[in-house]
C-alpha cells in the first residue's frame, strides 16, 4: 500500500467518530481495501474507539458512584410516597357482598342489573336514608 493510500486511510480514520462509522466510510470509498483487510481494520478501530470510550467510561463511573447514593435516597422517598389503597365505597362493598350470593341464580350479564335494583332499595344506600 502506497503513501497516498495511507494518507487517505488516515483521513478516513480521523473523520470517523465510531467503529461503525469507519467501516461504513471505508465500504463506500474503498470497498476492495475493506474486504481484504476487514479483520485488521476492526482491530485498529477497536483500539482507537474503545480507548475514547474507556476514558469516558472511567469519568462516568466516578460520577455514577456519587449518584448511586442519591438514587438510593430517591428510592426510599418513592417507597414512602406509595399511597395505601383507596377505601371502598358503600356501593362497592355492597356489590362484593351480594355478587357471590346471586351469581348462581343469574347469568353474568343480568347479575349486575339485579344488584343495582337491590342497591336502590337497600338500607345501606345513602340515598335511602
Amino acid at each position: 500500500m502506497g503513501g497516498k493510500k495511507n494518507s487517505e486511510l488516515r483521513d478516513i480514520i480521523k473523520l470517523s467518530k465510531t467503529k461503525r462509522d469507519l467501516i461504513l466510510k471505508l465500504s463506500r470509498q474503498k470497498p476492495e481495501y475493506l474486504i481484504e483487510n476487514l479483520s485488521s481494520i476492526e482491530r485498529v478501530a477497536e483500539l482507537i474507539y474503545d480507548k475514547k470510550s474507556v476514558s469516558k467510561r472511567k469519568r462516568d463511573v466516578s460520577v455514577s458512584e456519587s449518584e448511586d447514593s442519591d438514587e438510593e435516597e430517591k428510592n426510599i422517598t418513592t417507597e414512602k410516597k406509595k399511597k395505601p389503597p383507596k377505601k371502598l365505597t358503600k356501593y362497592q362493598k355492597f356489590v362484593q357482598e351480594e355478587h357471590p350470593k346471586l351469581k348462581n341464580e343469574y347469568g353474568n350479564e343480568n347479575i349486575f342489573k339485579v344488584i343495582e335494583d337491590c342497591w336502590r332499595n337497600s338500607p345501606d344506600n345513602p340515598k335511602n336514608v
